[in-house]
């Protein structure tokens, strides 16, 4: 396992690396079979009554990739928000040694109990696994010098900066638009946070106060104009790459839209107004421009946006987040995309 995470670039310090050695990840995940254990996936620990997964081990290609961005030494007090299997705090555990302290919240009492029991098969101890609405910290044990959430969310509620030691750092999954999420790893300054590193990631939504319904998910459209077939194909493209054209089209292009178009039809996205939308749907390895409505306009757009994309190819480690709490007046004044939450106001600028 760890060989795979250096050689797909996702292990590079020595750090986080003896900690993986030292952690056995077959430990916290006792009802999969061994082989499986030490695959690059993430693993299930809880369902709900449909059968969708609502809590999971989180892969271990972005786990060593969020706790590089945690920047952890040993002496460090961790705070984290969502315990899962426990995993993430026993190898938090091992990087703040015995002089550091791990405090980890998970809104499940029987995740929380298994959570438990898995740190001491594993004999870790000095982790302090509470069971509470992780919206809510845990001041009992700040300030910490990091924090680091294990679920997506597209606010930072108060109680995360309020026990932020100076210049400490946030790691979390961000959700800005649409299902795009990128690991984030903010540092506190007096009046606002400033992103460091930036990478794509994939996790469950947070639940709690923070839910949002149906998380972060493309929605079926109730536009009239999406229910029918598009009536027009504007042009083809190559679908390789999508996935970042997306992500840099949601967060440059205020007409962005993701949608689920209906049984058999799949998801697509594009941009939209109130009269039609240009959407990317993909066909093999191709992508169509559909059009519904008047959208003549709007296709155009898109390929120029696509064309674009193409020549500047952004990447996330280009990315710049800042968050100001949602008080904060003119943010954005000098140019960016702004993403205003009920508790703080993202400043997105993605360089040309």
């Amino acid at each position: 396992m760890i060989d795979h995470l250096r050689t797909t670039g996702s292990l590079h310090l020595d750090a986080v690396e003896r900690a993986f050695l030292a952690v056995p990840r077959h430990l916290f995940i006792p009802h999969v079979p061994l082989e499986q254990a030490y695959e690059d996936a993430a693993v299930p620990i809880k369902t709900d009554a449909d059968g969708h997964a609502i809590s999971s081990s989180s892969q271990p290609s972005i786990m060593a990739l969020m706790l590089e961005q945690l920047r952890l030494t040993p002496g460090s007090r961790v705070l984290e928000i969502g315990t899962g299997s426990g995993y993430n705090a026993a190898l938090c555990r091992q990087l703040v040694g015995g002089e550091g302290s791990v405090t980890s919240v998970d809104i499940d009492p029987d995740v929380s109990a298994a959570a438990r029991r898995h740190l001491a098969a594993a004999g870790v101890d000095g982790v302090e696994v509470i069971c509470a609405d992780g919206a809510e910290g845990w001041p009992g044990s700040a300030p910490y010098d990091a924090v680091i959430v294990t679920a997506s969310s597209d606010d930072i509620p108060p109680a995360w900066t309020a026990q932020l030691a100076p210049a400490a750092r946030l790691v979390l999954p961000l959700r800005l638009r649409g299902p795009i999420q990128f690991s984030v790893a903010f540092i506190g300054h007096i009046d606002h946070l400033e992103s460091e590193a930036v990478h794509w990631c994939t996790f469950m939504p947070i639940r709690g106060e923070l839910q949002r319904p149906n998380g972060a998910a493309p929605r079926t459209s109730s536009r009239r104009w999406l229910v029918e077939e598009p009536h027009r194909t504007e042009t083809t493209m190559p679908a390789a790459g999508l996935g970042s054209f997306e992500s840099w089209l949601a967060l440059t292009d205020g007409r962005y839209l993701s949608v689920l178009l209906g049984p058999g039809r799949g998801l697509a996205f594009g941009i939209a107004d109130e009269d039609g939308a240009a959407l990317l749907e993909a066909e093999d390895d191709l992508v169509r421009v559909g059009l519904y409505g008047v959208a003549e306009r709007l296709a155009a757009d898109l390929i120029a946006a696509y064309r674009r994309w193409r020549r500047q190819r952004p990447s996330p480690d280009q990315l710049h987040i800042d968050a100001f709490p949602s008080t904060a007046h003119r943010v954005g004044a000098g140019g960016g995309s702004v993403f205003r939450r009920r508790h703080v106001t993202f400043l997105v600028r993605w360089p040309a």
